[in-house]
């Protein structure tokens, strides 16, 4: 699998594709084992954990660089053919809960974004409750570990 991390930009890339989706700040590298699980499945995978890690907030470049980091998730994040979202319990995820209703709003808003996505949420999340509620009700499971979201991801491809 080819992985493409923040800020490398190809303008083309082999199909199937998927976007890593999840906590990076206060998180532990779980893209890392993500991109195990799913290499057999995927030809490309989006990974925004940059190599180098992220200008702290009193960094002069911070705003400029988080911008950037923002416009290339966003880019790749639509791109893809799967989205996995992965919420771990150490992490409070707040861009993450952000993103995953964003998906969520465009899946089932007037713009339809028709793109599967996978869900896991590790158990002890706060506020986990909602998620394991509502998405299922709109037929997006809601798995407990990333290896069960990493299969899901490779169950929507049709691998």
């Amino acid at each position: 699998m080819i992985t493409y991390t923040s800020p490398e930009q190809p303008e083309t890339f082999e199909k199937p594709s998927i976007f890593l989706a999840g906590a990076i700040t206060g998180a532990a590298d779980w893209q890392t084992e993500a991109i195990k699980l799913l290499d057999l499945t995927f030809a490309t995978c989006f990974n925004p954990r940059r190599r180098d890690g992220f200008a702290p907030p009193d960094h002069p470049d911070y705003l400029s660089r988080y911008e950037a980091q923002v416009e290339w998730e966003h880019r790749y994040l639509l791109a893809a053919d799967v989205v996995l979202f992965w919420l771990p319990k150490e992490a409070q995820s707040i861009t993450t809960r952000f993103e995953l209703g964003w998906w969520f709003g465009m899946r089932f808003g007037a713009d339809s974004v028709t793109r599967p996505v996978a869900v896991g949420i590790e158990p002890g999340v706060v506020g986990d409750t909602y998620y394991r509620i509502v998405l299922p009700k709109f037929g997006i499971p809601v798995h407990t570990t990333l290896e069960a979201t990493c299969a899901r991801a490779c169950e929507l491809i049709g691998a």
